[in-house]
């Protein structure tokens, strides 16, 4: 009877282990999937940001109510 109780609690130590285990590296394939993804979007963005200012002379980004001009730098 009491070893009936133990493997029970083994067992039920054992799955817990494993599902922990298996969170954990899904987690951090998720989290690699999402920083990808964010590293993406500020390369399109960078980019975005490079042809406008080509184009245009300049780039405007709107920050709350007002907006932030950037214009090339023209070195002498």
């Amino acid at each position: 009877m009491e070893n009936k109780k133990t493997i029970k609690i083994l067992v039920a130590i054992i799955i817990i282990l494993v599902l922990l285990f298996a969170g954990y590296f899904g987690n951090k394939q998720l989290q690699q999937k999402y920083d990808d993804k964010i590293m993406e979007g500020a390369n399109l963005l960078f980019n975005e940001m490079i042809n406008q200012l080509k184009e245009n002379g300049y780039v405007q980004i709107p920050v709350g109510n007002k907006t932030l001009v950037l214009v090339q730098y023209q070195g002498s």
